[in-house]
């Protein structure tokens, strides 16, 4: 009997596990790559809650739905900043100039002063 008693308190405290890596992956998902830590740790609580002979707990399929989305929203971010930001800025004389006047104007130091005379564009 005891023994039940403790295989459901693990199995709770997975689901509840689950849960919460599922909402912290969906609130960090503007971070880009801390939603696919927290998703991978929510899916991997969700399947450690899952016994053979009992249907997944609905908390940890809410914590899978949470991750995934969260997962996905992050990995849209992700290649979004990398087509839209870094490639432009990498390719593009006049956007790297922009970025250099905007580190220089609210930092004091010029991003070329910052990164070491390294310019990416090579002007």
């Amino acid at each position: 009997m005891e023994q039940n008693s403790v295989s459901q308190n693990s199995i709770k405290a997975f689901s509840i596990a689950s849960l919460v890596f599922g909402i912290l992956s969906l609130v960090t998902c503007c971070t880009g790559i801390l939603p696919l830590a927290a998703g991978g740790l929510s899916i991997l609580f969700a399947v450690l809650s899952h016994r053979r002979k009992n249907p997944l707990p609905p908390m940890s399929l809410t914590g899978i739905i949470f991750a995934a989305i969260g997962m996905i929203l992050g990995l849209i971010l992700t290649i979004f900043t990398v087509i839209y930001v870094i490639i432009p800025v990498m390719t593009d004389p006049e956007a790297y100039q922009e970025l250099n006047t905007f580190y220089e104007t609210y930092y004091g130091m010029s991003l070329d002063e910052l990164m070491g005379n390294w310019n990416p564009s090579g002007y």
